[in-house]
């Protein structure tokens, strides 16, 4: 949410914001910093669903094969 915010006020607003604070090198800070937002944004979005398939899968399994991935795990 907050890397769209600073997308759609335009990379000029973005620039300017990060002059006005005292950030160094703003031109360069000001897109780096929206593209990690953005796209972190949207890996923890679709990590929320394979997430959610994973722990379907392993809730369905019995005790024993559980036991037994996790004495592999160890």
């Amino acid at each position: 949410m907050a890397g769209w915010g600073k997308m759609s006020s335009g990379m000029a607003t973005v620039v300017g914001n990060f002059e006005n604070m005292g950030i160094p090198m703003p031109g360069i800070a000001g897109p780096l910093i929206v593209s990690l937002e953005l796209i972190g944004g949207l890996l923890i979005f679709l990590a929320g669903p394979g997430r959610a398939a994973v722990d379907a899968l392993w809730l369905e399994e019995d005790d024993r094969a559980r036991h037994q991935i996790m004495e592999r795990a160890v």
